[in-house]
């Protein structure tokens, strides 16, 4: 059996890898980690892109809690529309890297 949710913590320094599996309209979604210090959120989103192409993603690292105060599905899905294949920030003392790659 394949689990199909990402992971639920990685430890820092560590790196993390996932399959999402689903259905063509299935394969879009989001997970926000919090750093073990308890200040520090974590945004991973992915869009699987039309007909399996163009797949988009975006991370970021922010305060606590950013997310649930400062944002909502429709601005997730702003960041994630305006995305590329790659993000790469610095910020908040955390280097977050996110790459998607689509296979049908």
């Amino acid at each position: 059996m394949i689990n199909k949710q990402p992971p639920t913590k990685f430890e820092n320094g560590q790196w993390t890898a996932f399959m999402h599996i689903g259905s063509s309209n299935e394969a879009d979604g989001s997970v926000i980690y919090r750093n073990t210090d308890g200040q520090t959120d974590f945004f991973i989103g992915w869009k699987k892109g039309r007909w399996g192409v163009d797949g988009k993603c975006y991370a970021e690292a922010r305060g606590r809690d950013h997310w649930w105060s400062q944002g909502s599905s429709d601005y997730m899905l702003h960041l994630l529309n305006n995305a590329g294949n790659s993000r790469s920030e610095n910020s908040n003392g955390y280097k977050v890297s996110l790459h998607i790659n689509i296979h049908i």
